[in-house]
């Protein structure tokens, strides 16, 4: 015992920096929260019990072997700092602290877009953050006597015991807690969990939910189980072209009303043609969470049962099991990249990543590079009835990426104020975007083919006097999933099947989410199947038009309800 007191004191100049540096990062840390949770004497015991947890923590490592203990405690002052950064850089962009839904995207990213994701976001408030932990940690660690203690006895860690043992005791009662009920701390207030907790059941959440998902779709792609499908139209359709876009705001798209020509080809197509739906929004404001539900039966009233959903099948499985010949196309960084979405991207028939060798974003082609490829397609397929699903790159940041230069037709002289670069590069993709869209749409004019197009959700541009560009969950907002949804049927589909182009031309006002695109697309399809639903069709007449449209799922918010 006389030897472990012996460490601590040894240690104790490096226990008490350690402990003023990571204190006081947690402590600003806990400070933003009680700030926008507002700050009641439960919440500052809490910041009690963390603190106390820390010194338990740090007593603990004190006690090895000096160099053991050296060790451990600068590897901790190292993920404290690193975790605390990033929280900021949450704070700062998001305006909320690190979240099971931005690990969840992160999971289903690469390295390089992440730190593609980092250079769009990163400004000098985040500079200063760093420079200013910095320089903290020079102060902490590096300034004053560096001489440590003499063993003078028992007396420091005596007076330390009672805060020790208390650590330990809300710790433990904190773990067993989220041990026995993990999923159940997602819904707990960020405020309410002890030092590190809150990222602990964070990562736990993302990494559970991530690692189901993949599993069951992976299960599902090599054992999915027929479902029995029926159809229900006397005629057909040869083809069914699926574009999914990205980052996409209808509120920049000319045909809805911008006051500037971001779409003039599709503004051209036939308004015979060309049916364009006015309140349509996606269900997540990130792609992942997104795209997960557009491709299957899942929705947020039954999030909650997704291996049960999941067994149900997706829109490629489907199609498949009703003898379509299936086709992805994708602008994407391939295969291996994409979590869920590139899961039910391979169980197409044939599938075609043209980015899959690219390191990164900065370095993915332009969208027109998949013209060549669906041409391919188109010629060498000698199959009638056909499903294909493109999927672009869209709008996606860094939007100047997105364009080649000859498309950089906005500059910064038609807008006004501090944001208008971005803004401007943002209407050029979203100029490109209108090319490349307007392009696919050309392919398919002389045969028997509908084309839907969405976004996976929108995106925010300083609306509301914000200073914010991007997408995310954590801060959604009607502009993140506001986004256009345009069905061009060619002149031999209104000819061969009149009565769902009636049903398609009536349906533009409904109010819809894309989680329930799948039903509509089987039932425009003439597939039935066990989990197709024609209340969420909205071209079906029993479809439900007073559906609460809750964006960010069940606990998210209700669109209809929130001010712009």
């Amino acid at each position: 015992m006389q030897k472990i007191y012996r460490n601590f004191f040894d240690n104790q100049m490096l226990f008490f920096r350690t402990y003023i540096f990571i204190f006081g990062l947690y402590a600003y840390d806990y400070l933003l929260l009680l700030i926008d949770n507002n700050v009641s004497l439960g919440s500052l015991f809490f910041g009690f019990f963390s603190s106390c947890i820390l010194a338990a923590f740090l007593c603990l490592i004190a006690m090895f072997p000096k160099k053991i203990s050296r060790y451990l405690m600068w590897l901790s002052s190292l993920i404290s700092c690193a975790v605390f950064l990033i929280d900021i850089f949450c704070w700062i962009t998001f305006e909320a602290p690190l979240s099971a839904t931005m690990l969840i995207t992160a999971f289903e990213t690469n390295l390089q877009e992440s730190l593609s994701f980092v250079e769009l976001y990163f400004n000098f408030r985040i500079l200063g953050a760093f420079l200013l932990t910095s320089l903290y940690a020079y102060l902490c660690f590096f300034v004053g006597n560096q001489k440590t203690f003499k063993y003078s006895g028992g007396g420091g860690l005596l007076f330390l015991s009672p805060f020790v043992l208390l650590g330990l005791c809300f710790a433990l009662y904190d773990f067993y807690t989220l041990k026995n009920d993990f999923s159940g701390c997602q819904y707990k207030k960020s405020f309410s969990f002890l030092i590190p907790m809150r990222q602990i059941c964070a990562f736990n959440l993302a990494f559970n939910d991530n690692k189901q998902t993949k599993d069951l779709l992976d299960k599902l792609k090599t054992d999915f189980q027929t479902q029995s499908t029926e159809f229900t139209r006397k005629n057909k359709i040869e083809n069914i072209v699926l574009i999914l876009g990205e980052s996409t705001q209808k509120n920049h798209m000319q045909i809805y009303g911008y006051d500037l020509p971001t779409t003039p080809n599709l503004a051209k197509l036939d308004t015979k043609n060309l049916i364009i739906y006015n309140n349509v929004i996606s269900p997540h404001a990130q792609t992942t969470l997104s795209l997960r539900k557009v491709l299957t039966f899942l929705n947020y009233e039954n999030e909650d049962n997704k291996q049960d959903v999941y067994t149900l099948g997706n829109l490629i499985t489907l199609f498949n099991q009703a003898n379509y010949s299936t086709f992805w196309i994708s602008n994407q960084l391939g295969k291996t990249h994409g979590g869920v979405t590139s899961v039910i991207a391979t169980s197409s028939k044939k599938y075609n990543f043209a980015s899959q060798y690219k390191q990164n974003f900065e370095e993915v082609f332009h969208d027109g590079k998949l013209l060549p490829i669906i041409d391919m397609e188109q010629n060498s397929n000698k199959e009638k009835y056909n499903l294909f699903v493109i999927h672009l790159m869209g709008t996606h940041a860094s939007y100047g990426n997105r364009y080649p230069p000859h498309f950089s037709f906005f500059d910064d002289s038609l807008y006004h104020g501090k944001k208008q670069r971005t803004i401007a590069r943002y209407d050029n993709a979203v100029l490109y975007n209108d090319y490349v869209v307007s392009e696919i749409i050309k392919k398919f004019t002389n045969r028997d083919a509908i084309v839907i197009y969405i976004s996976d959700h929108g995106e925010e541009l300083y609306e509301n006097n914000s200073d914010f560009a991007g997408h995310s969950d954590d801060r959604i907002s009607k502009p993140m999933v506001e986004i256009p949804m345009l069905v061009y049927v060619s002149d031999l589909f209104i000819q061969n099947h009149p009565i769902l182009y009636t049903q398609l031309q009536s349906s533009v006002d409904s109010k819809y989410m894309t989680d329930d695109l799948i039903h509509t697309i089987l039932d425009i399809a003439g597939i039935k199947t066990l989990g197709f639903d024609p209340t969420r069709s909205i071209i079906n007449q029993k479809f439900n038009p007073n559906r609460i449209r809750m964006i960010g799922g069940k606990n998210g918010k209700n669109y209809d309800a929130i001010n712009r």
